[in-house]
């Protein structure tokens, strides 16, 4: 007989893993903004670091940013492993029940 095994709480671990993939992205980057605005603003002036914040500010735009789009892509992914995990347990217990009313 075949069967599959499949082992549902490393789904939710990956999930889990890639939040906290993201959440150091995210924290890179908000370091990152910080020091840029700071660090440069103290020591660069006039209208080339104003282009240069225009660019730098491109990274923060959802629509734009690859970096934000990365960001957005792995938190639906990692939800779409909760989703996976969810529905494959309640698929278990589903079957489960329907054997048990065999007996």
């Amino acid at each position: 007989m075949t069967y599959i095994k499949f082992n549902v709480l490393s789904l939710i671990e990956t999930a889990d893993q890639i939040d906290h993939y993201v959440s150091e992205i995210q924290a890179f980057m908000l370091t990152t903004n910080v020091q840029t605005s700071f660090y440069l603003n103290n020591a660069w002036n006039g209208s080339d670091y104003d282009a240069f914040i225009t660019q730098w500010d491109k990274t923060k735009d959802p629509e734009t940013s690859t970096t934000m789009q990365m960001i957005s892509a792995l938190s639906r992914y990692a939800d779409f492993l909760r989703t996976c995990a969810k529905c494959y347990g309640n698929a278990v217990i589903n079957i489960i029940d329907k054997a048990d009313g065999l007996r």
